[in-house]
């Protein structure tokens, strides 16, 4: 959902929690770097990832498990994955100013 949606909603009196609406994109967000696979259920797509592949991730686990924050920027945990995972940092951060939100990510094992 847009920040500018989530806005318009609230003023309807539709009550979302935005840290909920941020949490739930992320992990969308992640699963669109995997595939389907006969063997292992799900693994990272190489033509999807790009310079994300170069940072160190446990891509078996990979989830945001945490967002915090009553106004923006937002704060969102993803792991587990290095703490300097400037790649994985970026294509969340970026694809979720695309959709109005300001949110800062930290990486953590």
């Amino acid at each position: 959902m847009r920040y500018e949606e989530y806005l318009k909603n609230f003023s309807y009196g539709i009550r979302s929690d935005p840290t909920e609406i941020v949490q739930r994109d992320i992990n969308r967000l992640i699963w669109c770097l995997y595939k389907p696979d006969k063997e292992q259920c799900f693994v990272p797509d190489e033509g999807k990832i790009g310079p994300v592949r170069n940072d160190p991730i446990n891509w078996a686990r990979l989830s945001c498990y945490e967002v915090k924050g009553k106004e923006l920027p937002l704060i969102a945990y993803i792991g587990p994955a290095a703490p300097d995972s400037p790649n994985l940092k970026q294509y969340i951060e970026d694809w979720l100013k695309e959709w109005g939100w300001d949110v800062v990510v930290f990486t953590e094992w």
